[in-house]
C-alpha cells in the first residue's frame, strides 16, 4: 500500500464524492473467505518482513481502517 502512494486516499475520496459513504449505507456481512484467499494471504504474510507489516498496519491506522484480528479463543 505504501508503494501505491495516494491511490487508496483517492479511491476513498471518490467513494465519498459519489455520495456512497459507508455511513449512508447498511454494511453487508463480510463474506467468508475461501481456501484460496486464505492460502494467498498466508503466503503473502510469510513473505513480508516485520517492518513491512508494521508499515502496512501504520497505513491502515492512518486511513482509519480497523485491523482484522480474527476470533479470540
Amino acid at each position: 500500500m505504501i508503494d501505491m502512494g495516494e491511490t487508496p486516499d483517492e479511491l476513498r475520496d471518490q467513494l465519498a464524492d459519489s455520495g456512497n459513504s459507508a455511513t449512508d449505507q447498511v454494511q453487508p456481512e463480510p463474506a467468508i473467505p475461501n481456501a484460496a484467499q486464505i492460502e494467498t494471504l498466508m503466503l503473502l504474510r510469510e513473505m513480508a518482513s516485520t517492518a513491512e507489516i508494521r508499515a502496512v498496519h501504520g497505513e491502515l491506522d492512518r486511513q482509519k481502517i480497523e485491523l482484522w484480528r480474527g476470533k479470540m479463543r
